[in-house]
């Protein structure tokens, strides 16, 4: 016979994640599905697990909440990570995969063939759809590059730009000729050329950014109690139904332990940005003289 709940060791996980790293999903229902999930983990070691699940809009929620001592589990964008690691308490136990064959995407710059535009500096005042997800990577990366080659900003090099949640409303109207170019990652783009073979021929990639994970997993160093019950749930989540169901949410296949190197392309394109901005800030002073045009 089942031990009654009140004999029941208990413990509690208070969950937090990222809005942005969601899309097109019902947030009651994924809400329901970490509540099912965390009581599920501690269900089948023998205990009773409390969730309380909570998502967040803007970083400034998680800081508090670390500040109050009132988070155990957060799942972040990657460059919201990069910021709290810098004098936070949270440990990177996992890194979600987007596919069994390849963990992290690249995003490309994708056009039509018969535009025949030869690279980058040729899109020069073209219209540009951007996939928005997670830390928007797909804006960071194209402000880099186009920095890095002397082209500017995307709000100065592109003509009309719009952002989108899903992917084939970036790469659509390319296809059908209605924008000039694309920025998504390449496994949606490969997922909608498995289904729609003219796309293949009709689309070509000018240019690709680095490897660039979009989220990472974090446990508070002091969250101890149930720790590792807790991480080997996280590990097995794509083993049970309602684990596969918060991966679907979440548009990723399993999830992988931490490892540091994981966020170097990350951190480097991170890196890159701040110097490119650096370099703005010294021109935009450079060029005024107690803020008269400089001589």
């Amino acid at each position: 016979a089942a031990e009654p709940a009140a004999n029941l060791r208990q413990a509690k996980l208070r969950l937090r994640f990222a809005n942005s790293l969601i899309q097109n999903g019902n947030l009651n229902d994924i809400l329901a599905a970490f509540k099912l999930w965390v009581e599920t983990v501690g269900r089948n070691r023998g205990f009773l697990l409390e969730a309380e699940p909570e998502s967040f809009d803007r970083l400034e929620a998680v800081e508090k909440r670390l500040r109050q001592r009132t988070l155990d589990l957060v799942i972040v964008p990657t460059t919201d990570y990069l910021q709290l690691a810098a004098n936070g308490p949270l440990q990177p136990v996992f890194s979600p995969a987007r596919s069994q064959k390849i963990p992290f995407d690249d995003y490309v710059l994708v056009t039509r063939r018969d535009r025949n535009f030869p690279d980058l500096p040729a899109l020069r005042g073209k219209s540009v759809a951007f996939y928005q997800y997670g830390g928007n990577q797909a804006r960071r990366w194209m402000e880099v590059a186009l920095g890095e080659s002397g082209l500017g900003s995307v709000n100065d090099f592109f003509g009309a730009k719009s952002d989108f949640t899903k992917a084939s409303a970036v790469v659509l109207p390319v296809f059908f000729g209605k924008l000039d170019a694309a920025v998504v990652n390449r496994s949606s783009l490969d997922t909608m050329k498995e289904m729609n073979p003219q796309l293949a021929a009709q689309l070509e990639v000018l240019t690709n950014s680095c490897r660039l994970p979009e989220s990472v997993i974090c446990l508070h160093q002091d969250y101890t109690e149930v720790r590792a019950d807790v991480l080997a749930g996280l590990a097995e989540l794509h083993t049970e139904p309602r684990g596969q169901q918060i991966l679907l949410v979440f548009r990723i296949a399993k999830l992988m332990p931490f490892q540091p190197e994981y966020l170097d392309f990350a951190r480097d394109l991170q890196a890159r940005q701040r110097k490119l901005a650096t370099r703005a800030e010294a021109q935009t002073a450079g060029t005024t003289v107690g803020g008269e045009p400089k001589p």
